[in-house]
């Protein structure tokens, strides 16, 4: 933030000037009481963390500031001010620029530091109008990892998405490549807080810078509270995803849109998602290992409350798009990570916005863009499996990342797996083996033992080690399959000690082996098809298949010669 007056009445005592600002400034004054103004009899004014001490600077060198605030400790920041938009091109306009880079680095490199900033007053004032009030976001107001805050009127009483109303300056998204900017949001019309007239002056501004500081003195509090109930700071990346995960409903449809973000923020319910985690809820912080997946079964605490599990991480910086290119929409993430619950063959996605189509309701599908995503199941019943995988290979090998689920029966100890859940085995084949890791809760003074339900007739496990008295990771090899029938056998691992039970839902698929299908009669040979887009239809074989290889060559000798050469002419794969 930029420079106040650390004697005003609402400030004093805890404010330190790090630089040497060259005058005072009202609107920096404002934002500092906002964000951690003590109460006063007169002023009628408090500020989100009222007994938060503050480091103010102006905003030149931000960045080197930053750089060494965060390097020491800092957890949450907040900027209000952003580039003049007279001098933001056409181009520039939701561009993932070297500014929002700069910041992302910061933030990756210091895992618990959350970079805080208003989204712009740029909507209703001139700029970008082809756009009708949406890609008005610019510089480090495109960080992937910050929380990009937008200004919404007070909401005194909230009964529903209609009870959060946009203010009229309030700058909307997309980025280029689409993520869901602003985050959240937060009030900024008529924020009443102080002023630099004097040690007692005080009025109401209207504003993001408003609303950030607002959003950024309640994450603080929240960061408080953590500490309060689990003794440490949770990671940027945890607090992110909770102000996201807890949001209210804002705007016309369920889901985000960008303009509200993911909704309004709620301290209070992200307090007591806090409280109830281990009963109620979970927040984990974790590492995905490059190749590596993670899965664990939960279950819902009743048919009327709604599993919302949320995944959130700081991404590595991106790469800057040098281009001219408006709109251009090359992703700016780099290790994208995904969510999925599922139940049986019915799959949970993410939500997701278009940004061809910006004021289209958000749909639930694969993101590849974002590096926050939500899963929200309404009317859950029975049990669900949370997994965690990656696409592609994970720069530096590995992403820390957040996890955190609510409306479930949390349990204290977990079976969980890094590998597949799904064994397929060639139907004779006698073995199949399944690795599983058990996570016991604090000071666990027991001894859990395994045992696996609904194995194939015939078929027997055993457990390596047989038991465990601590976290740790166990194998198990199923054996005596060679006379199971094809077909799918879901199993149920289950770990138990005295106070503890858990279970994790395996599968063994048995297929049948490859089967060679009679050879085309037309087109003849060594010739071409008439038809170059036919539809290929068969009976399926049975056995549990899970795809059909079609290799097509036009004469025996070039199907020998590709064969010796493992090379395929045409090689069709049909996944069933």
């Amino acid at each position: 933030m930029v420079v106040e007056f650390a004697a005003h009445n609402l400030l004093t005592g805890r404010v330190t000037q790090v630089d040497n600002p060259p005058s005072l400034s009202a609107h920096a004054t404002h934002v500092a009481g906002t964000m951690m103004g003590n109460a006063t009899a007169s002023a009628n004014a408090k500020g989100m963390a009222s007994e938060a001490s503050l480091r103010a600077y102006d905003w030149n060198s931000d960045g080197n500031e930053v750089t060494l605030a965060a390097a020491n400790g800092l957890l949450v920041s907040n900027h209000s001010y952003g580039a003049d938009p007279d001098f933001v091109s056409i181009a520039d306009w939701g561009r993932y620029d070297g500014e929002a880079k700069f910041f992302d680095n910061v933030m990756f490199n210091a895992p618990y530091y959350q970079f805080v900033n208003s989204a712009g007053n740029s909507r209703n004032a001139g700029y970008n109008d082809e756009k009708q009030g949406y890609d008005l976001l610019s510089g480090k107001s495109t960080s992937k990892n910050g929380i990009i805050v937008a200004a919404v009127n007070q909401v005194s009483n909230y009964t529903g998405p209609s009870s959060v109303v946009m203010s009229g300056f309030s700058s909307y998204g997309p980025t280029d490549d689409g993520r869901i900017k602003p985050d959240i949001c937060g009030k900024g019309v008529n924020v009443r807080s102080s002023t630099s007239n004097s040690d007692n002056s005080y009025s109401s501004y209207s504003g993001t810078s408003m609303s950030s500081p607002n959003v950024a003195g309640t994450l603080l509090l929240l960061q408080q509270h953590y500490k309060n109930v689990k003794g440490g700071f949770m990671r940027a990346a945890t607090l992110r995803g909770l102000a996201i995960h807890t949001a209210d409903e804002a705007g016309t449809a369920p889901g985000p849109d960008y303009r509200f973000g993911w909704g309004l923020l709620n301290a209070e319910k992200a307090a007591v998602l806090i409280n109830n985690e281990g009963t109620q809820s979970y927040i984990q912080e974790n590492i995905l290992q490059n190749g590596k997946s993670y899965s664990f079964d939960i279950n819902p605490i009743n048919a009327t409350q709604p599993i919302v599990a949320t995944i959130c991480w700081t991404d590595p910086a991106g790469i800057v798009q040098q281009s001219n290119q408006i709109d251009l929409s090359t992703p700016a993430l780099v290790n994208d990570l995904d969510i999925r619950i599922t139940k049986g063959n019915e799959v949970s996605f993410p939500w997701k916005l278009n940004p061809i189509e910006v004021d289209e309701p958000a749909t639930k599908e694969d993101n590849k863009v974002d590096n926050v995503e939500r899963i929200e199941i309404a009317n859950p019943v029975g049990t669900y499996t949370v997994t965690i995988t990656h696409k592609g290979n994970l720069v530096n090998n590995l992403q820390q990342y957040s996890l955190i689920i609510s409306g479930v029966s949390a349990n204290q100890m977990l079976l969980t797996s890094d590998s597949s859940l799904l064994n397929r085995n060639c139907v004779g084949a006698n073995e199949s083996a399944y690795t599983f890791q058990l996570d016991t809760p604090d000071a666990f003074s027991e001894t859990a033992t395994f045992e696996i339900l609904g194995l194939p007739a015939g078929a027997s496990a055993t457990f390596s080690p047989s038991t465990l008295s601590a976290s740790g990771t166990g194998s198990m090899l199923i054996s005596g399959l060679g006379a199971t029938p094809v077909g799918n056998y879901p199993l149920t691992l289950r770990a138990s000690s005295a106070s503890y039970n858990v279970s994790l839902g395996l599968s063994l698929a048995v297929q049948n082996t490859l089967t060679t299908a009679p050879n085309l009669t037309a087109p003849a040979n060594n010739t071409n098809p008439a038809d170059t887009n036919p539809t290929l239809i068969w009976e399926n074989i049975g056995g549990n298949v899970s795809n059909y290889t079609i290799e097509i060559s036009k004469d025996n000798l070039l199907q020998l010669m590709c064969q010796l050469t493992k090379v395929q002419p045409i090689r069709l794969i049909f996944q069933i």
